[in-house]
């Protein structure tokens, strides 16, 4: 009877202690996701102000009927954000399989 209450609360500090690490380790993960998800977001915005900007250039050169320097220059901002996408997508899918 004497130990019982020390008992009692040496197994509760322990449950609250799994309980403190199962919480931090996915609040851990729940962070982790959050990055991925805000530079997925970066590259997606990039992506689309890429296409953007080639699409107005587009319609230029076609109302205009000839391509300058713009068109040059917005196909190429559209190629690197589209290839920097990829790299961020190949790089998720590699850790993805990677993860045990």
């Amino acid at each position: 009877m004497e130990y019982t209450c020390e008992i009692i609360t040496t197994v509760l500090v322990g449950l609250f202690g799994l309980l403190e690490a199962n919480a931090f380790r996915r609040n851990k993960k729940t962070e982790a996701r959050a990055k991925l998800r805000a530079e997925e977001n970066k590259l997606s915005m990039k992506m689309q102000n890429a296409a953007l900007n080639l699409s107005i250039v587009t319609a230029i050169a076609v109302a205009g009927g000839h391509i300058n320097g713009n068109m040059e220059a917005a196909q190429k901002k559209a190629r690197e954000a589209a290839a920097e996408y990829e790299d961020f997508i190949r790089g998720v899918a590699a850790k993805q399989t990677t993860k045990v």
